[in-house]
């Protein structure tokens, strides 16, 4: 697989946005704003957690701080999320998610539920190392829709390069994720095999602590 270095081709891409990440005492990101390239506030996500360290709701808003949505995580005994509610303020809907996990406490399957009752699934399978292997997802009647394949590319026990495939072994997406001399994420590229969809890159930022306090986003210039 080619590789590339963000340093030697920043040059084809633009700053369309970026993010800023802000935590509690316990470390636990509480906070995500979202900026367009401008610097302006497009929108911020509150998280609460539980005594147990659970993600237990999120509420996002828009840039001028109104209300847009608002996820409910419910959790079993074990602290495996079980279900999850959302309620779009928009549109005035609520939708529901239940998750079935295996004896390794992996998600195996996802329903997806609306006013009418099931509407979708999604059936996931695992790598020995815990990652994505397949996304097959169906609809309510059990009809194949889609199908997503995972192959990755380990390099000091760290993922650094990921590929989507179709249910046809076509190449999707091509993923690149580079790490700093502490191990941290340092960036994260996307490109994608359709000539439609722009690549995309991601530079992570942190602090004394090593959180990641900001995210810079960018967009290619042309579409490759």
């Amino acid at each position: 697989m080619q590789s590339f270095s963000f340093a030697q081709d920043i040059e084809a891409y633009t700053l369309i946005g970026s993010r800023k990440y802000a935590y509690n005492k316990k470390g636990e990101r509480i906070e995500k704003q979202s900026f367009d390239a401008e610097n302006k506030r497009i929108s911020f996500v509150h998280y609460i957690f539980d005594e147990k360290g659970n993600k237990i709701e999120s509420l996002k808003y828009h840039g001028d701080s109104t209300l847009l949505s608002r996820y409910i995580y419910i959790y079993s005994p074990e602290n495996l999320r079980i279900k999850s509610i959302k309620c779009d303020y928009i549109k005035n809907t609520e939708s529901r998610k239940v998750y079935i996990n295996n004896d390794k406490g992996e998600n195996v399957r996802i329903e997806y539920f609306n006013d009418n009752g099931l509407s979708k699934y999604t059936v996931i399978t695992y790598t020995e190392k815990g990652e994505y292997e397949s996304r097959l997802n169906y609809n309510e009647n059990g009809l194949l829709t889609s199908e997503t394949y995972y192959r990755y590319i380990y390099k000091n026990n760290r993922i650094v390069e990921k590929d989507k495939y179709n249910g046809a072994n076509e190449l999707t997406l091509h993923s690149i994720y580079e790490y700093d001399e502490k191990g941290r994420k340092h960036s994260y590229s996307s490109k994608y095999a359709s000539s439609r969809r722009k690549s995309k890159k991601r530079i992570y930022q942190y602090n004394s602590k090593g959180q990641c306090v900001r995210s810079l986003v960018y967009e290619s210039i042309k579409t490759k």
